[in-house]
């Protein structure tokens, strides 16, 4: 509850001291093996279920739900609920859209958008949505390259960009685009050379007067 968290911290050191001690912050779920296991434990309390398997379906409820096991369990009821107006037996990928873009999940989906728009930049997610309690790493624990989020296949990351973008709205995509085109400049780019400054009037007579003298010399 990262909104209480904010509220707290906002008391006096005291009450931050006894409140705060010691906390254990519950970070969403990552793709992979964990979110893997995660849905496959839900979806198995019903055979309905059985075609949401696999690493597409997985990717989809984690873009739905950003790993949040309590909107999974909402998304997945109200899946349910579709598929049941549709007289159809089996939950289906369109039926998660749907339930999705439904009116029982607005609250919860304004939230993962929120959070995901946090991905492009942090001062995006409201403040209720984000933790103050950030751990300071030392250099010793910061993983090396290569390990963690790395590791993740391209496609997977792919897909991920694309289904933040397509959250965003058009006008912070043109926004995000520009960003991007400033803090990347094309590497076939020409530097602007610099104009020389203007002559004046007393640089122009003292230039005819060397070149008088040089032709007086030369004679």
């Amino acid at each position: 509850n990262f909104s209480m968290v904010n509220a707290l911290w906002r008391r006096p050191q005291q009450d931050r001291d006894r409140l705060l001690l010691n906390p254990i912050v519950i970070y969403p779920e990552k793709v992979g093996q964990e979110w893997q296991a995660t849905v496959e434990g839900m979806t198995e309390v019903a055979i309905e279920f059985s075609d949401l398997v696999g690493e597409r379906a997985a990717l989809l409820l984690h873009d739905y739900t950003f790993g949040i096991k309590r909107c999974l369990r909402s998304l997945l009821s109200l899946s349910y609920l579709k598929m049941r107006r549709s007289r159809e037996n089996k939950v289906l990928l369109s039926h998660v859209a749907a339930a999705y873009h439904s009116l029982e999940y607005a609250a919860m989906r304004e939230d993962v958008e929120s959070l995901a728009q946090g991905r492009v930049s942090p001062k995006l997610v409201r403040k209720d949505l984000s933790c103050r309690l950030v751990e300071s790493k030392t250099t010793a624990e910061i993983p090396p390259v290569g390990g963690g989020d790395r590791a993740q296949p391209r496609a997977i990351q792919n897909a991920t960009q694309r289904a933040l973008l397509s959250m965003l709205t058009p006008e912070m995509r043109a926004l995000l685009s520009k960003l991007d085109n400033q803090a990347s400049p094309p590497a076939n780019a020409v530097p602007k050379a610099q104009r020389k400054p203007a002559p004046s009037v007393e640089n122009l007579l003292g230039g005819a007067a060397r070149f008088s003298s040089r032709e007086k010399k030369d004679r």
